[in-house]
C-alpha cells in the first residue's frame, strides 16, 4: 500500500508495536478508530481521527475508506472551483479539495507552488483519479486563505445555515457573517490619492481640494464568513460536531476551565485529544497552550458582570466576598471536581479571621439552595454592585489552571477593587502583580488581608488603574483576532 508509511508508523507507534508484535500494516488495519486519542494514522498527513469523527464519518478503517471513494467526476460543463495551497496548508487544502469532490458540482482545480512540479504530493494521488485538476502557480504569495470559494461562499453555496453576527450559546455550529472594511481610499482627477489603512475607519477631509475628488472604491468592504464551533458539553459540540472543509472553521473552548471539558479533565488529556483535531481548525480559540500555528490563547472567560457607572466611587476600607458553588448550594463543593470549591467554603467559614471590616454575601443564584439562617447574607438584588463597594475583594476561580481566569477577576479591575486572587498560576503573564494580591490558599488569603491598611490601596490604585485597562484590551480579544486573521489575509 504506497499510501502507508511503514518507517513513519515503526517511530511513532514502537513500544505498542513491540507489545503486540504485529506487523505495522497488520496492526494499522486491524485497530479500531475511537475518540480520545487510541487512534493509529498511517503516515504524517492523514488523521484518521478527523477524517472518521469530523469529516466523513464511516465504518472500517478511514484511509481504506478514502482509497476507495467512487469516482466523482462532476458534469462537464460544471463551473471551476480553485483551492490554492502554499508548502505550509496541503492538508488544509485536501480536506477543501476532497469536501468539492464529493459535491460533484464543480470542476476542482488544485493550485500549488512551481516547487510541487516535478514531486506532486503524494495526498493528492487518489484525487487526481477521481478528476481532481492540479496546476502551478509562480506566486509567492499563494495561499489557501485567498481561495476564490472562501472570498465568495454564497456563489459555491458550501454551508446551509442561517446568517448570524456572532455564535449562538447554545450551539454547537453558528455560520457567523462581518463586514471588514480596510484601504478605503478617495483617488483625486489627478491622481492624489488619500488612505486610511485602518478597519472601519474612513475621514474625509472637506477642503477645497477633496471637493473635486472623483470618489473610487470609497469603501472596500470584504464580507467575511466562518463557522464558530463552539466545543463545550453545553453545546454538545463532541457527540454531533462536523468540520465544513469547504468553509473556514474557527473552534472555541474559552469560557470554561478543563476540568468541565468533553475532552478530558486535565490539561495532559485535554491537549493531547485537542491536538488531534486541531489541523481540521483554521483557528483555535483556547484557555491552553496546545503550541499549534492556528492556536489563539484568549485566557478564560473574558467578560464582566458589573458596569463601571454602578460602582461607589468611594470605597470603603473592607474585603468582601460573594460564595458561590455554580448553583450547586453551599454543600456542593464536597462533590464537586474542582478542589477550588473547597477554598470558597473555607474563606466563608473564616469570616471572623479577617481584622479588616468584611462585607460576605452568598449569590442569590444559590439562595435557595442555603440554609434558612444564611439566606438573608444574599445579595439584595441580582446586580453584583454591592460586592465592589469595598476597596478589597477575595476572587476563587472554578480552578488553577494556566491561561484560565474569569469574571471573577475582570469584575474587579472594571470596579476598581483589589483582588486577593486565587487561581490562574500565570496570571502575572496577563496583569501588573502591584495592583493585586495573589495569595496560595484561604490561610493565606487571610493572612494577606489581615497586613492591609486605607493607605495600602492608595499605593496600589496607579497598577489597578493600569490592569483596568489590560482587562478592557482582553474583553475584545476574540474580536481583535479574528479582524486580524482577515485582514492579514486579504
Amino acid at each position: 500500500m504506497p499510501y502507508f508509511d511503514e518507517a513513519y508508523y515503526k517511530r511513532t507507534y514502537a513500544a505498542e508495536l513491540e507489545t503486540t508484535g504485529e506487523a505495522p500494516l497488520d496492526h494499522f488495519l486491524r485497530r479500531s478508530c475511537r475518540m480520545g486519542g487510541g487512534e493509529y494514522d498511517p503516515n504524517d498527513w492523514f488523521s484518521v481521527t478527523l477524517y472518521k469523527h469530523r469529516l466523513w464519518p464511516c465504518s472500517g478503517n478511514p484511509l481504506v475508506d478514502f482509497l476507495r471513494q467512487p469516482k466523482t467526476l462532476a458534469p462537464k460543463d460544471a463551473p471551476p472551483v480553485e483551492v490554492y495551497a502554499n508548502k505550509d496548508q496541503l492538508f488544509r487544502a485536501w480536506m477543501a479539495v476532497e469536501g468539492f469532490l464529493r459535491k460533484k458540482k464543480f470542476q476542482v482545480i488544485l493550485i500549488l507552488p512551481e516547487a510541487f512540479k516535478d514531486a506532486l504530493p503524494l495526498r493528492f494521488g487518489p484525487m487526481m483519479k477521481r478528476g481532481l485538476q492540479v496546476r502551478f502557480s509562480k506566486d509567492p504569495t499563494l495561499s489557501f486563505y485567498k481561495s476564490p470559494f472562501l472570498r465568495e461562499p454564497e456563489k459555491y453555496a458550501v454551508r446551509d445555515l442561517p446568517v448570524q453576527e456572532k455564535p449562538g450559546s447554545t450551539q454547537a455550529v453558528s455560520r457567523i457573517r462581518f463586514v471588514l472594511e480596510s484601504n478605503i481610499q478617495c483617488i483625486s482627477e489627478s491622481g492624489f490619492e488619500n488612505k486610511t489603512r485602518t478597519p472601519g475607519v474612513y475621514i474625509v477631509h472637506e477642503d477645497a481640494k477633496c471637493r473635486d475628488f472623483r470618489k473610487t472604491d470609497f469603501e472596500r468592504r470584504r464580507v467575511c464568513e466562518y463557522l464558530a464551533y463552539r466545543l463545550y458539553k453545553s453545546t454538545p459540540w463532541k457527540q454531533k460536531g462536523l468540520l465544513n472543509p469547504c468553509m473556514l472553521n474557527f473552534g472555541f473552548f474559552l469560557t470554561e476551565p478543563i476540568v468541565f471539558s468533553d475532552f478530558g479533565s486535565t490539561e495532559e488529556e485535554f491537549h493531547k485529544n485537542i491536538k488531534r483535531l486541531a489541523p481540521g481548525f483554521d483557528l483555535l480559540f483556547l484557555n491552553t497552550d496546545i503550541g499549534t500555528p492556528n492556536l489563539r490563547i484568549i485566557p478564560g472567560f473574558m467578560s464582566t458582570f458589573v458596569e463601571a457607572n454602578e460602582i461607589p466611587k468611594e470605597k470603603i476600607f473592607g474585603v468582601s466576598f460573594l460564595l458561590s458553588f455554580g448553583g450547586k448550594g453551599i454543600s456542593s463543593f464536597k462533590t464537586r471536581d474542582s478542589f477550588i470549591y473547597h477554598f470558597r467554603k473555607e474563606i466563608w467559614d473564616k469570616e471572623k479571621d479577617f481584622t479588616l471590616p468584611t462585607q460576605f454575601f452568598i449569590s442569590r443564584r444559590d439562595i435557595k439552595k442555603y440554609p434558612n439562617d444564611l439566606q438573608h447574607r444574599a445579595l439584595p438584588d441580582e446586580s453584583k454592585k454591592w460586592v465592589f463597594g469595598t476597596q478589597f475583594t477575595i476572587a476563587i476561580e472554578n480552578s488553577r489552571q494556566a491561561h484560565y481566569f474569569s469574571e471573577k477577576l475582570i469584575d474587579c479591575f472594571i470596579a476598581l477593587t483589589v483582588p486577593i486572587y486565587i487561581g490562574c498560576p500565570n496570571v502575572t503573564d496577563y496583569f501588573d502583580v502591584r495592583g493585586m494580591l495573589i495569595a496560595k490558599d484561604p490561610d493565606d488569603a487571610v493572612r494577606i488581608t489581615n497586613t492591609l491598611t486605607p493607605e495600602s490601596y492608595a499605593k496600589m490604585l496607579p497598577y489597578l488603574l493600569e490592569n483596568k485597562r489590560r482587562a478592557e484590551v482582553y474583553m475584545k480579544k476574540e474580536e481583535t483576532l479574528i479582524q486580524e486573521f482577515f485582514t492579514q489575509t486579504k
